[in-house]
């Protein structure tokens, strides 16, 4: 009986400081953003009304609001594909492949990481300009002018020109982590698969990609996760949310709300609703890549 309660008394100890800080800095900020949707405040001060469920059923007969969410669904989708495929195809390459100057091309991969999103935002505005851009540019050297075009104004091409940049600054982050996963894959398991004659395609399916599962997992919930506040980065430097609201994203409306119209309640109502949409989609994605795990 005394070990037991020596053990759990370390155990209360060793979880105590985790859980504290988990407390002040993620659950509290939960329940008052949760209880500050109830009220209808123009400011942080004690006069608060409260309105109940007001807020939620507004949320019904905003039209931009669903338009915003199906922004932040179409940049999050797209972005995932294409920073998954890419960080796994680079570093499969650079793991499996004998490159001379692999250290280097991690080390440019990973650059984009160093910046700071307003930094690469900003870029990617020059790189879009149509009169002086680098695309454009690009597009009549090679003689393709009928492709060029105001990028970030035009509402066919604006939310797809939000992608690239997005990718441009997470692919690098992602690439370290699968070249860390697939170098830790025992090389005898490769050699083994060559004897018995399996070509490169039946390794990266029978042995890479299983062994590496936990990881894809690990990074489609990150990228899941962190859609919202690296739509909101982007979309806030690069258009504004425009043109005409074309590239409004949940965030954006939530920022807008707050500390322009000052509307925190509503505010806050968005700020839940991303919450759930968040762990909703964390719950989604634990049970489509859920699976026994393999060992060789």
């Amino acid at each position: 009986m005394i070990r037991r309660r020596n053990f759990i008394v370390f155990c209360t100890l060793a979880i105590a400081p985790a859980f504290l800080i988990y407390t002040v800095l993620i659950l509290y900020p939960l329940v008052q953003g949760l209880l500050l949707s109830l009220y209808d405040t123009s400011s942080l001060s004690a006069d608060k009304v409260f309105v109940g469920l007001k807020h939620y059923k507004a949320l019904l007969e905003e039209d931009s609001l669903v338009q915003a969410f199906l922004n932040d669904m179409f940049l999050g989708v797209w972005r995932m594909v294409a920073v998954m495929i890419l960080s796994f195809f680079f570093a499969e390459v650079l793991s499996r492949m004998k490159i001379r100057e692999k250290e280097f091309y991690k080390v440019i991969f990973f650059f984009p990481n160093v910046l700071s999103i307003v930094v690469i935002s900003i870029l990617w505005v020059f790189i879009y300009n149509p009169n002086f851009g680098i695309l454009n540019e690009i597009l009549k050297m090679i003689g393709l002018d009928t492709l060029a075009k105001p990028w970030l104004s035009d509402f066919d091409t604006v939310l797809w020109a939000l992608i690239p940049p997005s990718v441009w600054a997470t692919v690098g982050f992602y690439l370290i982590i699968f070249i860390a996963a697939i170098q830790g894959i025992d090389p005898s398991y490769y050699e083994a698969a060559k004897v018995d004659g399996a070509s490169y395609f039946k390794q990266l399916t029978s042995i890479t990609i299983p062994l590496v599962w936990n990881h894809v997992k690990i990074a489609v919930i990150l990228l899941v996760i962190g859609n919202f506040g690296s739509n909101f980065s982007i979309v806030n430097i690069m258009t504004g949310g425009g043109p005409a609201g074309t590239t409004e994203v949940m965030q954006h409306i939530l920022y807008k709300e707050a500390f322009e119209s000052h509307n925190f309640g509503y505010a806050a109502m968005i700020g839940v609703l991303m919450t759930l949409i968040a762990a909703v989609y964390t719950l989604i994605m634990n049970k489509l890549f859920k699976r026994e795990s393999i060992e060789y």
